[in-house]
């Protein structure tokens, strides 16, 4: 899959990119595609069984935990040398197919060279991609390369929704050092070397009941509530003013609200 205008590749690195093979890519992203996994749901695991198959059909290192049931992290490493690795890191779950298809969003259809499925994009066409690329790199010493240190591919649950697929990860003992992580996700093939991070807060307001005729002998944990609001607004205009070089400013997004018990 070698592109004859890429600029001074060694003949190893030229080597490894020609072991990519094009035609497993698409049979493991159809695969992965057509064992549904949607979020929320929590039905990776069918996804995830197989990935698992597909890296063990490459003589790759595999283990999985269960994070919630039937909700199974995978982490695959093809060993190398002792020195720092590679990450890569992906994702099962897809966001729901929604309306509008017009084809069963979990079968598989080829127009065109493009490959149309609810998860081609997002994420599953780049785990497949994934575990092509470290297919052949274990194959890199066939042109005198050694790699310094393990490459591993970390695959974890509910991305999409809540992140405990990430925070069940991060929470286990390191045993290794990795130079850097590639995560897999769709950037219309540009590089990105960064992103913000989310982080989700719920806040609860209590107040004391009262009648609207009388709203003095009470405390409105609904006027609080939008007292709040506009704290976090005017918080928006502040991040605005001060962006970074490469992540741009935060944003605050008040999702969702709900309180009072009547009209009266």
């Amino acid at each position: 899959m070698s592109d004859a205008s890429e600029p001074d590749l060694s003949r190893a690195e030229r080597g490894v990119l020609d072991l990519i093979d094009e035609t497993a890519i698409v049979a493991l992203t159809t695969a992965l595609v057509e064992a549904p996994s949607e979020n929320p749901g929590g039905t990776e695991a069918a996804a995830v069984d197989v990935l698992e198959k597909a890296c063990l059909s490459l003589g790759l290192a595999v283990e999985t935990h269960e994070v919630a049931p039937a909700r199974p992290n995978l982490v695959a490493t093809l060993p190398a040398g002792g020195g720092p690795g590679l990450m890569f890191l992906g994702h099962s779950d897809v966001v729901p197919a929604g309306p509008n298809w017009t084809g069963d969003p979990y079968r598989v259809r080829n127009h065109d060279g493009l490959l149309i499925g609810r998860g081609t994009t997002d994420m599953k066409g780049g785990l497949a991609s994934v575990v092509a690329a470290m297919s052949a790199l274990s194959r890199a010493g066939d042109f005198g390369v050694e790699l310094s240190g393990p490459v591993r591919l970390v695959c974890t649950v509910d991305e999409e929704e809540h992140g405990i697929g990430v925070r069940d990860h991060v929470s286990r003992p390191a045993d290794h050092e990795f130079l850097g992580c590639v995560v897999a996700e769709p950037t219309n093939m540009q590089v990105v070397r960064g992103c913000r991070g989310a982080s989700y807060i719920e806040i609860d307001v209590t107040g004391r009941a009262a009648h609207s005729g009388r709203p003095a002998d009470g405390r409105s944990a609904i006027n609080a509530a939008a007292a709040i609001v506009e704290i976090i607004r005017a918080d928006q205009e502040r991040l605005a003013g001060s962006a970074d070089d490469l992540l741009g400013y935060g944003t605050w997004n008040v999702g969702t609200i709900a309180g009072g018990q009547g009209i009266s």
